[in-house]
């Protein structure tokens, strides 16, 4: 029985040769999004490659696909109620258009997801259209028995024209009786072996290329020059693999060191790091392949003066209070063989220089080990005891009162609880662990105290 009836067909009358029935409406709506995706999509696939030059962050990334989705759907809501008609009413168009827009918005549907992808480089992007293949390749093979498009009054079972027939009648293909309207459709079934064909070596390439990415990563970057290689090792977690695996002069090394930095702590965050990338910085940052200076590219966003600092207010009358305190961001290295240490000396008021540091000060809150736990400012002391560098005194007269104080941010081979400070000693010498990188790190706040 047959939901796609022809109005016209009547019982006892000869079955005549009818225009097929398409869906005006549907069918240019249809033909509208096709088009809008024609454009929208190689404008968004050519910005979204731009991103494997300049890699987004993870939020970015998403911001950039909602946008996406933002402007690839406003057609859709313009025409929506023809689409949800067209669900009840479905095989009203003619196939090829049908085909040409269900490619179009399932290949905009996985380039949707490229800039998530960038981070993992060429291969994962691969990988995409290699599930796109598979899928659309499936859904090719089945169109060969499910597909039906508008045509002619046919029979319901093997969709055989019956025109110059008259109900009932038997199937002159399939030997089917017809006994009626139901047992006709004006949506025959379009029998193709393009469809077949097709399908299978879409599933075939798309099985391929799947198995590329998951067990032969290497292969494709094999035969690539060395040159490709470094400028796709920084965001292609296979083509740094294969190149890591060949020899490197130093400058081609530290070349590849640079571009990582560069590009995981843009903005002053580390934020796309694959395992590979930090493991290896971390074997070059302890085999002595890493200058100092790269070391410090890694640290340094981290006491910048805009996050590091010390915070209080700017003015104050005499009599009321001042409290100062000492806020950092949570600083974090690729992988963990070296734990970042931040020490706090203590808070000074108006004394200058080394010697007055390291003898201290009755005004200075001196504490003998610090370290970070989290990002709400909260710290550790020798005794375990949870502290909050803040420095809080009364402004006693007029003037302007420079609030000191100084910290140092280190880095200590592996995990160890032996990390005290001793301020008294020279800062080379200071540590209770070898230190393999540090840097001290001299604040100053101003309050001007008025009348």
């Amino acid at each position: 029985m047959s939901k796609f009836v022809h109005p016209d067909v009547v019982v006892g009358e000869v079955i005549a040769e009818i225009e097929p029935r398409v869906d005006g409406d549907v069918l240019a709506a249809i033909e509208m999004l096709t088009r809008w995706g024609l454009v929208f999509l190689p404008v968004y696939v050519l910005v979204s490659m731009v991103f494997l030059v300049f890699p987004l962050s993870v939020f970015a990334s998403y911001g950039f696909i909602l946008a996406g989705v933002f402007v690839w759907s406003v057609p859709f809501y313009r025409v929506r109620k023809v689409l949800k008609e067209y669900k009840a009413e479905q095989w009203s168009v003619p196939l090829g258009v049908e085909i040409k827009n269900r490619l179009v918005l399932g290949t905009t549907c996985f380039s949707l997801i490229l800039p998530l992808m960038m981070s993992n480089g060429v291969i994962w992007i691969l990988g995409i259209w290699g599930g796109y293949l598979l899928i659309f390749g499936c859904a090719c093979v089945a169109l060969k028995w499910l597909a039906r498009e508008p045509g002619q009054v046919s029979c319901v079972g093997c969709s055989y024209s019956l025109v110059g027939l008259v109900l009932p009648c038997e199937c002159p293909e399939c030997g089917r009786f017809l006994y009626g309207v139901l047992d006709t459709t004006d949506r025959p079934r379009v029998f193709s072996a393009w469809f077949g064909w097709v399908g299978s070596g879409m599933v075939v390439l798309g099985l391929a290329i799947l198995f590329g990415v998951f067990f032969r990563p290497g292969l494709m970057y094999e035969r690539l020059p060395r040159s490709v290689l470094l400028e796709l090792a920084v965001t292609d977690d296979a083509a740094f693999s294969e190149l890591i695996l060949l020899p490197m002069s130093e400058d081609e090394q530290s070349r590849l060191i640079d571009d990582l930095i560069s590009a995981n702590n843009f903005q002053g965050r580390w934020s796309q790091y694959s395992y590979e990338h930090g493991d290896w910085l971390v074997q070059c940052f302890g085999d002595g392949s890493m200058d100092d200076a790269q070391v410090a590219r890694i640290l340094e966003p981290y006491i910048e003066e805009d996050v590091i600092e010390l915070v209080g207010p700017d003015a104050v009358r005499v009599g009321e209070s001042i409290r100062v305190e000492f806020q950092g961001e949570r600083v974090r290295m690729p992988g963990d063989e070296f734990v970042p240490m931040m020490y706090f000396r203590g808070f000074v008021i108006d004394e200058e220089g080394d010697d007055e540091w390291l003898k201290g000060s009755s005004k200075a809150r001196s504490l003998s080990r610090l370290t970070r736990r989290g990002r709400d400012v909260a710290w550790q002391d020798a005794n375990a005891e949870r502290v909050q560098p803040v420095y809080e005194f009364l402004a006693e007269e007029p003037g302007v009162v420079v609030v000191r104080a100084r910290a140092v941010l280190a880095l200590v081979r592996g995990r160890t609880r032996q990390t005290a400070i001793d301020w008294g000693r020279p800062i080379d010498g200071a540590f209770g662990v070898p230190v393999v990188w540090y840097r001290v790190i001299d604040l100053e706040h101003r309050v001007v105290v008025e009348r």
